[in-house]
């Protein structure tokens, strides 16, 4: 199989081209010239320019959109950027799909589309009201992929909380970041957050299924495992020999727990990585390193 794919030099995209399927040709699309196996062909491009794709491959089997402006947290100031990589971008390469013959599209959206949070967080939900720029500018794209659908099977991959080696943003490395330096870990209400976060290798494996298998639709992608705030850090304390700090606010917490039995039609949940491994070997990755910035 051919795939094009975006986003490759960001968390999720260098852990994909570590566990690229054997039989994919991949062109990768990048701003700058990434580490990538030989068998990756690499065009330079900046996805806000119209006229590069002009110059794409002919022919595609699929695409996988992973891009995501870096921006997608600055509002004000940053919202055309935003929107130019997450919303424009993303038509401009549906467009080139259907050109190129592509047999799917997968997208990678996210789990901030359901914000406030105020209702059960299920894919068939078409009254979603997202206040961040991020959750406002994918559930945009998703939307405007969705005119595509007759044309090729188009599905919208709403992740939860992802985490795993080497991660630099986000709660786990942001929470061990305060853990080890004996700062005071936040909660809202008397645990903080409840969740469900999802193992990187998880993640790539389940978008390695919905490209080969042509999934359609929002699939909401969280892990197994339900944590609490307190309880993640509680684990990440233990791993580190520490006692952890703990500061309360007077805010109530929230419990973002997705609805996963669509993605469990479609995935075996017996393939998921067990949730203390994975959280050791992503533990042992921050030990390795300069610890992540909050």
């Amino acid at each position: 199989m051919r795939i094009l794919i975006t986003g490759l030099s960001g968390f999720l995209g260098q852990k994909l081209l570590s566990k690229l399927p054997a039989d994919w040709e991949v062109v990768a699309l990048s701003r700058s010239t990434l580490a990538a196996p030989p068998v990756v062909t690499q065009i330079k491009m900046d996805l806000t320019d119209a006229d590069a794709y002009r110059s794409l491959p002919s022919q595609i089997d699929a695409v996988l959109s992973l891009a995501q402006s870096r921006a997608y947290s600055v509002f004000p100031g940053q919202t055309g950027d935003v929107y130019d990589v997450n919303v424009t971008a993303s038509v401009r390469l549906a467009d080139y799909a259907a050109r190129a013959g592509a047999k799917s599209f997968t997208f990678f959206s996210t789990g901030s589309v359901y914000e406030p949070y105020a209702k059960p967080l299920r894919e068939t939900d078409m009254e979603l009201a997202p206040r961040s720029l991020n959750g406002v500018s994918k559930l945009a794209a998703e939307r405007a992929l969705s005119l595509y659908r007759d044309i090729f099977p188009v599905c919208c991959l709403r992740p939860f909380f992802p985490f795993g080696p080497h991660q630099t943003r986000s709660i786990v490395p942001t929470l061990f970041e305060r853990i080890n330096t004996g700062t005071a870990v936040q909660l809202d209400g008397k645990d903080g957050l409840t969740f469900s976060p999802v193992y990187v290798d998880d993640l790539i494996n389940i978008t390695v299924r919905a490209i080969e298998d042509h999934w359609r639709g929002a699939v909401n992608v969280a892990g197994l495992q339900t944590v609490t705030v307190r309880e993640l850090s509680e684990a990440i304390a233990r791993a580190l020999g520490v006692e952890p700090v703990f500061s309360q606010s007077s805010s109530s917490a929230l419990s973002l727990l997705p609805e996963t039995d669509h993605l469990y039609s479609l995935y075996s949940p017996a393939s998921m990585t067990n949730f203390d491994d994975a959280l050791s070997q992503t533990i042992a990755s921050f030990r390795n390193r300069k610890a992540p910035s909050i």
